[in-house]
């Protein structure tokens, strides 16, 4: 099963979690995470990465061309855009590389860690099939996974709720300054192995409303799974408050089990609750 998308994203993100997510739903809020621990040790790289020794990033290396083009003579710039000149870079990329290590102190600089203390987050995906998920997220396939609209108000910044909503970008070069258009440096990294997984985070500023969730409206959750190794009650649970709730009436409910010819997860429609 695959999920929809459009130009701008994925239309429908996917959030796992345990059999308590359950009782999340009947609250009508979706808990934030607070614990960045899984990002390391990348987040302290600068702890142990000289910086002679990290490798210079494709920004840096820009930069230094930018530099060689401002100082050249006003009249050559007025002929010659910095785009044209980019393609001296070849010649001049092993020059740049060179100044900038021998320009570096001993280390390199890190990402400011205080900021994700200030800063809550959830992990969605654009499958409701991710084994690595359901297996680590969803209590070794006994829990829950959600399919949320990626434009439910919960996900979508406004005046007064700066959400940041931005898919994941693996194996990039470490960006640690903070910026307009990265707020938090390492916020939207992983590893390169993961890149498969098709993973966004939606990023708030940590307050005593945000800990206690993210409110849903009606009409956000669109189906709702459970997993091979869900309980019956929590089976049962689900397809109760499907059949009864207002709020998820419009839901559907499938459950997830191994295509054990494949080797992957499918997913089969469950019926209604009598």
């Amino acid at each position: 099963m695959k999920a929809e998308t459009k130009q701008t994203g994925a239309s429908t993100l996917h959030l796992y979690g345990g059999a308590d997510l359950l009782q999340r739903l009947k609250d009508g809020r979706i808990p934030l995470q607070t614990d960045w621990s899984f990002l390391q040790p990348y987040l302290s790289f600068d702890r142990w990465h000289g910086g002679k020794q990290q490798p210079v990033s494709e920004q840096e290396v820009l930069d230094g061309l930018k530099i060689h083009y401002e100082q050249l003579p006003s009249n050559i710039k007025g002929l010659l855009s910095f785009e044209d000149f980019l393609q001296q870079r070849e010649k001049l990329e092993p020059q740049i590389r060179q100044q900038i290590k021998q320009q570096r102190t001993s280390t390199v600089q890190g990402y400011t860690l205080d900021r994700f203390d200030k800063a809550a987050f959830l992990r969605l995906y654009t499958s409701a099939l991710n084994n690595d998920a359901w297996r680590y997220q969803a209590e070794d396939f006994s829990g829950l996974c959600i399919a949320l609209r990626s434009s439910a108000a919960a996900l979508t910044a406004r005046k007064g709720y700066p959400a940041l909503l931005k898919p994941v970008s693996q194996g990039k070069d470490h960006d640690v300054k903070a910026s307009a258009h990265n707020p938090l440096p390492g916020a939207f990294m992983d590893v390169e192995t993961s890149a498969s997984e098709g993973e966004w985070r939606l990023v708030l500023p940590r307050s005593e409303d945000v800990d206690a969730g993210i409110k849903l409206s009606k009409g956000d959750v669109t189906r709702i799974y459970v997993a091979t190794a869900a309980s019956e009650e929590l089976v049962d649970a689900v397809q109760k408050l499907v059949g009864y709730d207002l709020r998820f009436r419009q839901c559907s409910v499938f459950q997830v089990i191994p295509d054990v010819a494949h080797w992957k997860l499918t997913a089969v429609p469950l019926p209604e609750a009598r």
